[in-house]
């Protein structure tokens, strides 16, 4: 009984331990104390503290595209409510923090009313 015991402990001994420096986290620094991070399947752009990878939510998972420039992030997600994925389109001014949330179409309106010249890209 006691070798079944150590073998579960050191089992769960690894699978612990794996976990905690298997962190495959991804950063980018989007300016304004905003930052991209990706990790596994969930990524999102929060505003916060980038080195130790914490703040708050400003763009939800999944994030599946995204660009910016010194005053904007542009971004797009996908979200699963009630068993269908909805494509979201993001726009956040990071001087005023205004962030707009919008569809395909009226999103490649705002950016052009903008004048921006940034286009969405695969996430990293």
């Amino acid at each position: 009984m006691t070798k079944s015991k150590n073998l579960l402990l050191l089992f769960v001994l690894i699978c612990i331990s794996s976990c905690l420096w298997n962190d495959t986290a991804i950063t980018e620094d989007l300016g304004d104390k905003y930052f991209y991070l990706g990790a596994g399947n969930e990524s999102q752009i929060l505003s916060g503290d980038e080195k130790k990878n914490i703040g708050i939510t400003i763009i939800p998972q999944e994030v599946i595209e995204y660009n910016f420039d010194n005053r904007f992030i542009i971004a797009k997600s996908v979200a699963k409510r009630n068993s269908n994925n909805v494509q979201e389109f993001w726009i956040v001014d990071k001087k005023s923090k205004d962030l707009i949330v919008t569809d395909s179409i009226s999103f490649m309106k705002k950016i052009e009313s903008l004048g921006l010249k940034i286009r969405l890209k695969p996430r990293k």
